[in-house]
């Protein structure tokens, strides 16, 4: 299977390049800037710029074994572009089987009915449970860790509410703060997506519709407080 990635340009995003690049044959690769989505709380709160401190020394320590990105035609575009007719018709040249999505923009109505039913997100947030932003932190919040999930789902252009293909959740073990929880989470399923779009192809996983009676949160950026993090830090986070 072709494969193109769309995805950001963080340390998980190249760990998540590379490790596909592995699996499958990647021919094409559009990363733009990860959205800053906590600057305006960063600037205002030692605890929260303490917090994106450890969010970088964690991604570096689970993922940062990759410096580049894989070989493969690359196009790094500008932050908000993703939705560019020029980057969707160069796609569509390379003839991809599946577009792989994960860290970007929403995509618009152009992608997914171009690429209909052939591209595949990887949401950071068990759906539809917890939807919007900041997804892997408010399970933490609520104590709610039987929810602590990621979904690898259909792109729409609703917000995280295409048909799931899997629930991906992880064991806890006694040791780990809060960081090391949702590193491994992630990265545990990053490693899956490769089998799952495999079972997907073959029919072996069927689409299931997402039942919007079970969401239970709906976050906004707005959301994430100070507050809400020092009370998160003083339940799941200690100093190693």
């Amino acid at each position: 299977m072709k494969i193109i990635v769309l995805t950001g340009n963080q340390i998980r995003h190249k760990y998540y390049a590379n490790f596909l690049s592995e699996k499958l044959e990647v021919i094409g690769l559009i990363t733009e800037p990860h959205a800053d989505y906590f600057k305006l709380q960063r600037d205002s709160s030692p605890l929260v710029k303490h917090h994106s401190k450890n969010l970088k020394q964690y991604e570096q320590g689970y993922f940062g074994q990759y410096d580049s990105y894989p070989s493969c035609e690359h196009l790094k575009i500008d932050a908000s572009r993703i939705n560019d007719d020029e980057y969707i018709e160069w796609a569509k040249s390379l003839n991809p089987d599946y577009i792989l999505l994960y860290g970007t923009e929403i995509l618009n109505n152009k992608w997914c009915n171009t690429f209909e039913n052939k591209i595949i997100n990887l949401h950071l947030g068990a759906s539809p449970t917890y939807r919007g932003s900041a997804t892997l932190f408010w399970p933490f919040y609520n104590d709610d860790l039987d929810n602590l999930g990621t979904t690898a789902h259909l792109a729409t252009t609703e917000v995280d509410g295409g048909k799931i293909l899997k629930v991906i959740k992880n064991k806890i073990s006694y040791n780990d703060n809060y960081y090391d929880i949702t590193s491994k989470l992630i990265k545990k399923s990053m490693h899956e997506i490769p089998n799952i779009l495999k079972k997907y192809d073959s029919g072996k996983i069927i689409p299931a519709i997402q039942n919007k009676s079970n969401q239970k949160f709906y976050y906004r950026k707005k959301d994430f407080t100070e507050e809400c993090l020092r009370i998160v830090m003083e339940k799941y986070y200690y100093e190693k």
